[in-house]
């Protein structure tokens, strides 16, 4: 059975993402990406699929691990950024740990 309101939800994100990156495709093609890959695989979130259709077409022999992947890619973990942040902080600049603690709180206020 389809479930056309999680492939329209990824549609929607496809959309948003591609309107931020300044990037225009009619909506037709992006649904029959969307649809392609929901049909070739087992992804269950919005998110994930969209991810693998901003990716590009299907493609067979894809791994759940590499579907993971572009989702992190595409969508990280505000988390992960603000620890990468931090740890890039300290390696490349000296600034003091009270900075870097307050960068931890920044996501916080978004």
């Amino acid at each position: 059975m389809l479930n056309t309101r999680l492939i329209e939800e990824a549609v929607k994100i496809v959309i948003e993402y591609w309107e931020a990156e300044g990037i225009s495709e009619e909506t037709k093609t992006i649904r029959d990406r969307v649809t392609d890959w929901y049909n070739h695989t087992e992804i269950t979130t919005p998110q994930m699929l969209a991810a693998a259709a901003i990716s590009g077409d299907y493609e067979f022999g894809v791994t759940w691990d590499e579907l993971l992947d572009r989702e992190r890619f595409f969508f990280p973990d505000p988390i992960e950024q603000s620890d990468a942040y931090a740890e890039y902080l300290i390696t490349h600049d000296n600034y003091s740990i009270g900075e870097i603690e307050a960068s931890y709180h920044d996501d916080e206020w978004r």
